[in-house]
């Protein structure tokens, strides 16, 4: 009951995003643990600077630290990425899907180009390496794990997020799938969905954010990357299958709780009851909040 079910010491852990934010701040964790890591994201400079890093935290004589420069948004690239440990004979134990982008804009001031962003960083770079890296992840069967980054919004979208929670959910969807799939083969399958945490992603985010955005978001200090990283391995270590990184994402969760894996299981299903009792007058107030600024705009003009 008490054992580590997220073992890293010599086990080899693949991190995409793994240049920046969570990703990199796992990274660090991990070799520090005694893992052999490898992080992969599209930018060299980045790379090899955070590689430099990792190898100071190297202490194991057989420990190794390695990157990949890709764009995961695009297929071949990510064949690219498998026929790397094809070549090294290397079977990675644990991946982890870190890479996102976050736009926070009203819809209708959307460029099309950061649609299209959204969709690639957000989604593609997750279904498309985890695809690519089936042979390796099914054989040989071994237990191994899987996790991917949604967010907290995936349970419950509002203003300024169009551009992102979509995807979010669907890489929730995707894990749910893929839980049941890759069971046979010994490969347990988890989600993370972070709230705020500090990073060069969550900065460029707040330039962006509408005001009423960050109303209907309510106070949610940012947290350092390298704590909700610890709280990511704690809640591994523990084999939690759904992870989040603060209370108010695991209560949002709750209030949506359907056939989600879940803990505290009677805590939770009395807040799925309050969530099924007011969720939508919560919803409702933040309608009122859209419409509100709207009337202001136009007495205004």
């Amino acid at each position: 009951m008490f054992s580590n079910k997220f073992v890293v010491e010599g086990k080899l852990a693949v991190i995409t995003g793994g240049s920046q934010g969570l990703g990199f701040a796992l990274a660090k964790k991990l070799v520090s643990k005694g893992a052999n890591v490898v992080i992969i994201s599209r930018t060299e400079s980045k790379l090899t600077k955070c590689v430099a890093e990792l190898k100071k935290r190297v202490e194991k004589e057989n420990q190794f630290v390695d990157y990949i420069a890709a764009d995961l948004s695009k297929y071949a690239e990510c064949e690219k990425v498998r026929e790397y440990f094809v070549a090294k004979q290397l079977y990675p134990d644990h991946l982890i899907c870190c890479a996102g982008d976050a736009y926070p804009e009203e819809f209708i001031k959307m460029p099309v180009a950061k649609i299209d962003q959204g969709i690639d960083v957000n989604y593609k770079t997750a279904v498309y390496l985890v695809h690519a890296m089936l042979p390796l992840i099914t054989e040989p069967v071994r237990e191994q794990h899987l996790v991917f980054c949604s967010s907290v919004v995936a349970f419950y979208s509002y203003y300024g997020y169009s551009q992102y929670t979509p995807l979010k959910a669907a890489v929730k969807a995707l894990s749910d799938s893929l839980r049941q799939e890759l069971l046979p083969y010994g490969v347990k399958v988890h989600t993370v969905f972070p709230g705020n945490f500090q990073s060069e992603g969550y900065a460029e985010e707040m330039l962006t954010k509408p005001a009423l955005t960050a109303q209907i978001e309510g106070p949610s200090p940012a947290i350092p990357a390298d704590e909700c990283a610890s709280i990511v391995l704690k809640s591994l270590e523990k084999g939690k299958l759904y992870i989040f990184t603060d209370l108010i994402g695991w209560v949002i969760a709750s209030f949506s709780l359907g056939f989600n894996p879940r803990e505290w299981w009677f805590a939770q299903i009395f807040l799925s009851l309050i969530g099924a009792l007011f969720g939508r007058l919560i919803d409702l107030y933040h309608e009122s909040l859209v419409r509100k600024q709207f009337n202001s705009a136009k007495k205004q003009k």
